[in-house]
C-alpha cells in the first residue's frame, strides 16, 4: 500500500475489492458525499487474506476507517465452494462456524467471533452488524452484488439492465446465469443509480450511516 493512501487520508474505506470501492463511492455520490473533497481513501484489499494488513495500519495511526467484506469471510460455504453450496433461490448457504482460514478473527476478540457467528447462525444479522460496528466493520449478509439482487425492489433494475425476459425474470436465474454479469462495475452503479433511493439493502444502508457518523466526527 502507498503511504499517500493513509498518511495524506482523512478517513479510510477498505474493501475486498476494486469493484467493491467503486460501488461504495457511488453510494456516497448517491448522498451528495465528495470523497476527494472529504479526504476519502478506497483500499481495496484483492481478497480477504490481506484485511488485517490496511485494517491494522490504519487503527494504529488512528486514521478513521470502515472496513466492508463479505460474508463469507466469516463463516464458509455449506459445501466445498460458493456453487456448490446454493439454495433453491439461488443465495448462498453457509456452516455457521468460524472460518479458520479466515484472517478477520484475528482481529476479534474470541468472544466476540463467536458471538456473531451465532447472530448469524440464528438469522439475527442485525445484531450481527452492531456488534461488529465497534470494530469499524460491515459484514455484508452475502456480498454486495448478492445484497443488491436479493433485494426486490432492486431485482427490477438488473432484469431490465440486462434485458432478461419475462419468463426468466426470477432471483436464481439472475444470481446463477448471470453470475459474473451482475458483478461488472457498470451494471451495479446503474441498478444503485435507477434503484429506489430510499429501499436500500440494510447492508448498504449500513455502509451509509457508518461512513456518514465517521465523517461527522473528523
Amino acid at each position: 500500500y502507498r503511504n499517500s493512501d493513509f498518511f495524506f487520508s482523512n478517513c479510510v474505506i477498505i474493501a475486498e475489492s476494486s469493484i467493491d470501492c467503486s460501488v461504495i463511492n457511488t453510494l456516497l455520490e448517491m448522498r451528495k458525499i465528495d470523497a476527494e473533497t472529504c479526504g476519502i481513501s478506497f483500499i481495496p484489499t484483492d481478497g480477504e487474506k490481506s484485511i488485517k494488513y490496511p485494517y491494522a495500519l490504519a487503527k494504529e495511526l488512528s486514521i478513521p476507517f470502515v472496513c466492508v467484506v463479505d460474508m463469507d469471510v466469516f463463516v464458509p460455504y455449506k459445501g466445498d465452494n460458493r456453487n456448490s453450496s446454493l439454495d433453491q433461490n439461488g443465495l448462498p448457504m453457509y456452516r455457521f462456524e468460524k472460518k479458520e482460514s479466515s484472517p478477520i478473527y484475528d482481529i476479534l476478540k474470541n468472544q466476540d467471533g463467536d458471538q456473531i457467528v451465532q447472530f448469524l447462525k440464528n438469522g439475527k444479522y442485525q445484531k450481527a452488524l452492531d456488534a461488529l460496528e465497534s470494530y469499524n466493520i460491515i459484514s455484508m449478509r452475502y456480498g454486495l452484488e448478492v445484497d443488491l439482487a436479493s433485494c426486490s425492489s432492486y431485482q427490477k433494475a438488473f432484469y431490465d439492465f440486462l434485458s432478461i425476459p419475462e419468463d426468466g425474470r426470477n432471483l436464481r436465474n439472475l444470481l446463477v446465469n448471470y453470475e459474473k454479469r451482475i458483478k461488472k462495475l457498470d451494471i451495479l452503479k446503474t441498478v444503485i443509480s435507477e434503484g429506489p433511493k430510499n429501499n436500500l439493502p440494510i447492508s448498504y444502508r449500513r455502509i451509509i450511516s457508518m461512513i456518514k457518523a465517521m465523517l461527522g466526527n473528523l
